[in-house]
């Protein structure tokens, strides 16, 4: 995504930059040529960074960055990769270095970065969906039968061909950078004109020509769109914002511009009235209609960096921008829209379930709304990026524009058709919701079969059907239950959702009871003492994860579906009882039966609640009220011997920091002291799995009493502050791990 990347806006992209605590004169001048978009030469200034110090985490991204920016993504890849394994890595970064991978094809890391960056960003929209695409691959690449897609030839060149529209019956319209005007420093490259191009064969575009009139000018122009009659024209185009604040780079801005045809040329150019410095709009679309004019901005109050909008238009005045909504626009950038004469929404984005990069989208309108997109899957979309379609007004064919293998460019321009009526079918597991590869699919007309195939991956097929017919999808597969789905193709198209069929497995299940224990007191011997109602019992599936629960009834019996050729581990708690141990086991070879597993509970013999010791001020010694919170902490440690406890000591706010990190120490070894000296050993507490440590004044129970260095001596303050210091003189005992027998109650954040 090259000498298109102007179409996005640079201030929404710099999210990955980092700032520096101090800078040397190289990162200076590669810091001065990436405000100002020299991106060649920024890296190559990086990089001499990078030779000198190879962690610089700063140089690292910002070479991520520039290639990003340029749309290299497997350049991107590498250094955000090395970024993103730097100490110092941050969400963004961890976000890009996915992006790049799933561009890059890499679908099963990128879902593991993406899951990493929703630990660090968990209230980001973006990344259920980008995860969950990632899981949806297969079903997207399935159908490689829809759409037959050729590149048209020499009407690219090395350069960058992109975003298309028709020009009357017998021609194109695009940008392109072929020419000699000027060089954006971006990319290295000339600026984007607008050219035609005729259309003698679908499939090779001739005689391209640059667009005649005023509206090539000395930067780039983008995407256009036409009225009916072709006799006005609203197109993209480019400038610099000049900075408001002397040393700042200038901005890259968008606008939505007007041309009216006057005597064979282009002429009559202004900007739009709803365009402002201060955002971008671009990449216009008109309804069939005239009434609207749609368009892609990252104007203030979208859902995400790039949304859709549109404005009324009536002569020559233009309404107020409206968002199209949050269920056509998701949290990434929305972009390169075209509307169909029949009202179909057409628009890439990279922020829905795809295949990488920018994916191409449709949305159709239901009251004048457009809802929730459908991804056109393979092969319109690629990993790469892929966008500005159009199609012709009969919907069997047209043009987009992506950078995938086997251009002749950066950016070139496809041309696509449709191949009859293709019905696409998934066949699916009805429990888990998981694709069935391998299974058997017929297509039936009546009781005749037509044609069986078997699901690829992503259990997906496709059957060549006629229109406004009546057909059967028969599927099965061993260890599943065969079903049929009936379907009538009557309003049917090749952009219509897929068929699911559902299969049901067999009866496998697991059935079990909770059962309470104890050991007998004259024997010895663990009894069984009945069942245990109110029991949580719990099926993880070691193979995806998922877990099932159940509350066991009075009976104390549960029962689990199960799936064949999985591994699971079942427990079970319930409250003041502890598990015996867990229950592994699979069902490899099982389509079928009964699967009997008990769990076994001990009763917990009670609770019992460590209480804070405290000292004077000032001071680490024991207190007599301290000793006998002590002596019941040592029968504890002698009873309950699988306990292991932290005892935390901690002062008030009165005094410096060292001295009081110092103190804190000596309390928590006071405290050890004292449990040592009750046994005959000097390392009793170590043995017991207990440690000791001083925190000093920075956890205290109640804070902000020492703001304004007052209320140091005890005779100066009111009794309520100085019973909050005495609370803050303490020593506490965190429980690290539960006995087996008892429950024990930690006190670390309650006042006694």
């Amino acid at each position: 995504m090259n000498h298109k990347s102007f179409l996005i806006l640079i201030a929404a992209l710099f999210l990955a930059v980092v700032t520096l605590s101090a800078q040397d004169v190289k990162t200076k001048k590669a810091d001065r040529y990436f405000e100002l978009f020299k991106f060649e030469s920024a890296i190559e200034q990086y990089q001499r960074v990078i030779k000198k110090d190879p962690n610089n985490y700063h140089a690292l991204v910002r070479i991520g960055d520039s290639y990003r920016l340029m749309g290299k993504p497997a350049d991107a890849e590498f250094w955000y990769g090395s970024a993103a394994n730097h100490p110092e890595a941050d969400s963004m970064v961890v976000f890009y270095y996915a992006q790049a991978l799933r561009s890059n094809g890499k679908y099963t890391e990128a879902k593991e970065q993406y899951l990493r960056y929703k630990n660090l960003a968990p209230n980001d929209p973006r990344v259920a969906n980008l995860a969950k695409s990632m899981d949806e691959i297969n079903i997207l690449k399935a159908d490689s039968l829809r759409y037959n897609v050729v590149n048209i030839g020499d009407a690219n060149t090395p350069g960058s061909e992109f975003s298309p529209a028709y020009y009357g019956d017998s021609m194109l319209i695009f940008p392109s950078n072929r020419g000699e005007k000027g060089k954006d420093v971006w990319q290295g490259g000339a600026f984007l004109n607008l050219y035609t191009a005729s259309i003698s064969n679908d499939t090779a575009v001739g005689s391209v020509n640059e667009l005649e009139g005023k509206v090539n000018s000395k930067f780039h122009e983008g995407p256009v769109t036409f009225n009916k009659d072709y006799t006005v024209m609203y197109f993209t185009r480019n400038s610099y914002v000049k900075s408001k604040k002397k040393g700042e780079a200038d901005i890259m801005r968008l606008s939505v511009f007007k041309a009216t045809l006057k005597n064979g040329k282009w002429d009559d150019v202004v900007r739009l009235p709803f365009n402002n410095n201060d955002f971008s709009c671009g990449h216009p679309t008109l309804s069939a209609d005239g009434k609207y004019l749609y368009f892609s901005s990252d104007m203030p109050g979208g859902y995400g960096g790039l949304d859709l909008y549109r404005v009324t238009v009536k002569q020559d005045t233009f309404g107020i921008p409206e968002n199209l909504g949050d269920e056509v626009n998701g949290a990434g950038n929305e972009q390169f829209p075209f509307i169909h004469q029949d009202g179909t929404l057409y628009y890439a984005s990279d922020g829905f379930v795809g295949l990488g990069g920018l994916d191409i989208y449709y949305s159709t309108p239901t009251n004048g709304t457009y809802g929730t997109p459908t991804n056109m899957g393979y092969p319109i979309n690629t990993h790469f990026d892929d966008l500005g379609l159009v199609f012709n007004k009969d919907k069997n064919k047209g043009y987009f524009s992506s950078n995938r293998d086997g251009g002749l460019g950066d950016d070139d321009i496809y041309y696509f058709d449709t191949q009859g009526l293709r019905l696409k079918v998934i066949v699916y597991d009805r429990l888990t919701g998981e694709t069935i590869d391998s299974a058997y699919a017929s297509l039936l007309a009546g009781t005749d079969t037509l044609r069986t195939v078997l699901t690829e991956n992503g259990g997906a097929c496709t059957f060549k059907v006629e229109t406004k017919k009546n057909y059967g999808i028969y599927a099965t597969k061993e260890g599943y239950l065969p079903n049929k789905v009936n379907v009538n193709t009557d309003g049917l198209d090749n952009n219509s959702p897929a068929i699911r069929v559902p299969l049901d497995r067999g009866d496998l299940m697991l059935v079990g009871t909770s059962y309470e224990v104890k050991v007998n007191e004259t024997s010895k011997v663990e009894e069984r003492i009945g069942p245990l109602p109110g029991t949580i019992v719990r099926l993880r599936n070691l193979t995806d994860n998922t877990i099932d629960s159940t509350t066991t009834g009075a009976d104390g019996k549960y029962a689990f579906q199960l799936i064949t050729d999985k591994e699971y581990v079942l427990d079970g708690d319930k409250e003041l009882y502890f598990l015996k141990s867990e229950k592994t086991f699979d069902t490899k070879g099982k389509i079928s039966g009964i699967v009997e597993t008990d769990i076994e509970l001990y009763k917990l013999e009670g609770v019992i609640r460590l209480v804070n010791i405290y000292y004077d001020f000032d001071k680490y010694n024991i207190r007599p009220d301290a000793a006998k919170e002590l002596d019941r902490l040592y029968g504890y440690l002698v009873k309950y011997p699988d306990m292991m406890i932290q005892m935390r000591s901690h002062t008030d706010c009165r005094g410096s920091k060292t001295y009081n990190m110092r103190l804190s120490a000596n309390r928590a070894a006071s405290a050890a002291n004292y449990l040592n000296n009750k046994s005959a050993s000097n390392n009793f507490i170590k043995a017991m799995g207990v440690s000791a440590s001083g925190f000093g004044e920075t956890l205290p129970i109640y804070g902000g009493l020492c703001a304004d260095d007052q209320g140091i001596r005890d005779d100066k303050l009111s009794q309520d502050l100085i019973d909050q210091h005495q609370f803050n003189r303490r020593t506490e005992f965190l429980v690290l791990v539960q006995p087996k027998a008892i429950f024990v109650q930690s006190s670390t954040s309650n006042v006694e």
